[in-house]
């Protein structure tokens, strides 16, 4: 698989689902398409980015593809994931700050033109679409 690799020793402090996310976007995937490498769902691989254990049968693998040692790496930082609450930037009740509508309106409107489709992930084309559709419902209005 592409992208790089990191040891535990690297990535002391962080979290699975941070590993996890980092390298499928390095390696310019889907959640779905890397749900098909391991044979899960999306769903699965987002809940496993928002900090929800894999699979056992999967923690080998999962192991390999964030670049840890070996599994039991992945399960001791699971481990330690799980003894520790989530700090305040990672909570789940935390909403992510939204940005100055001007900005979102200019970055739509930059995306439109063609601008920046070749460095953005499939997600970030999905939040743009959505941008967009959102900012034209509101000029017919």
């Amino acid at each position: 698989m592409t992208g790089s690799r990191q040891s535990l020793h690297g990535v002391a402090g962080e979290r699975f689902g941070n590993l996890l996310r980092r390298q499928r976007l390095a390696d310019d995937l889907t959640q779905a398409e890397l749900g098909e490498r391991f044979g899960v769902r999306q769903q699965t691989v987002g809940a496993w980015e928002r900090g929800e254990r894999p699979q056992s049968r999967l923690v080998e693998a999962l192991a390999q593809y964030v670049g840890l040692e070996d599994e039991h790496a992945l399960i001791s930082l699971l481990d330690a994931e799980a003894s520790d609450p989530p700090a305040a930037s990672e909570s789940p009740l935390r909403s992510p700050p939204v940005p100055d509508g001007d900005v979102v309106k200019m970055l739509a409107e930059t995306y439109a033109s063609g601008l920046l489709t070749g460095s953005l992930s499939a997600d970030d084309h999905m939040t743009m679409r959505a941008f967009i559709e959102y900012f034209q419902s509101r000029q017919s209005e």
